[in-house]
């Protein structure tokens, strides 16, 4: 499919997607002069140009369809200015995160739900949304909404599969892609936390080597330069595990190891020093679903199954002076760790979201003390819900509903008085 306009010089532009240019525009002046032509967008070869307009002062307009992701953009160009793309409509993007909220300007990563199509960045900006691929995942396998992190200077770092275990971090250029060796039956993505020196910290998931279907549980890191690996369990049930620094720039960890305990860890020079967390009884132990080091004690989320019964129930978990107390949090039951998206709050507790039993966003925001103050963000019917971000006195999350990624945000004291889209 192809679309024609002609400019207020008369002339006539002719735009269409090709395999080898992507998304291409065409120009002459009258039917004797050769046609000239530029690339709007070379990823997208399988375009379908739905209209291209002009108005009086030579701006000219691009709208294109995306067969595949199922998304409508619009590229748009002053006369001798850059091209511009703004996201219409993106029918198959599920948000992952929120990472970064300044000066009216958000970003949300998102996945598109496709295979072959990547991560994706959505950047609003003074009310504009600009979109695009992060290069080199259209093969990626899978991510987590707690892999990516950005540093000091802005920039994105992320672990994702594909196939093997890599780590992408954000240059002047563009993007790096490392391949970390010795991982490829990972059981899961690692979550990433960045040091102030933007050096990476993950625990991973993977294979146990000596015992057929149990895990193992790795610390890995870039802080020499080059990514070294150390066991730190082996012969355990854990699929994920947090860490955090604390203000001191301590690494802390938690993880669950067996379902009836778990550990909670400090990296020193000497490896991890490791004190156990006992499940109270007659309780297992889910994974932590935020940790949380910058708070009065250090403190952990997580589900806890009623093994009798077959119920979880949500727990802060809270490191007093001689032992562990979890505190069962007063929020409705049957969800899963695969449904919360939780975060750390600077300054101690937590701020979760799920979709409740009607597909709708919910936010609950979780105290020291384990106090709630839960509210309904949106009432439509939604698909998922990115991971929130507490910053500068305002929480943001990123919900897609049935019409389109919604991204709200509202002061973090009111957060449930006036969410605002």
């Amino acid at each position: 499919q192809m679309s024609a306009a002609i400019d207020p010089g008369n002339r006539f532009h002719l735009a269409f997607a090709d395999a080898e240019n992507g998304a291409t525009i065409y120009a002459k002046q009258n039917e004797a002069a050769e046609w000239t032509y530029e690339s709007i967008n070379p990823d997208y070869f399988d375009s379908l140009i739905t209209a291209v307009d002009i108005n009086a002062a030579g701006d000219l307009a691009i709208i294109t369809h995306q067969e595949s992701p199922g998304s409508l953009h619009a590229q748009t160009r002053a006369p001798g200015g850059p091209w511009r793309e703004i996201v219409l409509g993106e029918g198959t993007a599920s948000p992952l995160a929120v990472l970064q909220y300044r000066d009216g300007r958000a970003l949300v990563i998102g996945e598109q739900q496709h295979d072959g199509k990547g991560l994706r960045t959505f950047v609003l900006d003074d009310d504009r949304i600009d979109s695009g691929r992060i290069p080199g995942t259209h093969s990626v396998d899978s991510t987590d909404f707690r892999s990516f992190a950005l540093d000091a200077q802005d920039r994105l770092h992320f672990f994702a599969m594909d196939r093997e275990l890599y780590y992408f971090h954000q240059t002047d250029g563009g993007f790096e892609k490392e391949k970390i060796s010795g991982f490829r039956e990972a059981v899961t993505v690692p979550y990433l936390t960045l040091d102030a020196m933007d050096h990476a910290h993950a625990m991973l998931t993977t294979s146990s080597p000596t015992k057929e279907d149990f895990h193992a549980i790795y610390y890995i890191t870039n802080s020499s330069g080059a990514w070294t690996s150390e066991l730190v369990a082996d012969l355990a049930y854990v699929r994920y595990a947090q860490l955090a620094f604390d203000e001191k720039g301590s690494l802390y960890g938690v993880w669950n190891y067996s379902g009836s305990f778990g550990f909670f860890g400090r990296r020193s020079e000497n490896g991890w020093e490791k004190e156990i967390i006992p499940a109270p009884d007659p309780y297992l132990l889910r994974s932590p679903l935020a940790f949380n080091m910058s708070g009065p004690s250090p403190q952990f989320l997580t589900l806890i199954h009623d093994w009798y019964h077959e119920t979880d129930t949500l727990n802060l978990v809270t490191r007093g002076e001689s032992d562990w107390t979890f505190q069962q949090l007063d929020v409705p039951w049957g969800y899963q760790e695969a449904d919360i998206r939780a975060t750390a709050v600077p300054g101690g507790g937590f701020l979760m979201t799920f979709l409740d039993r009607d597909d709708a966003l919910v936010m609950y925001r979780v105290a020291p003390d384990g106090s709630l103050i839960s509210c309904r963000v949106d009432a439509k019917r939604g698909n998922d819900q990115g991971r929130p971000l507490v910053i500068d006195d305002e929480v943001l999350v990123a919900f897609r509903s049935e019409e389109a990624i919604q991204l709200y945000r509202a002061p973090f004291g009111a957060m449930c008085a006036s969410p605002r889209p």
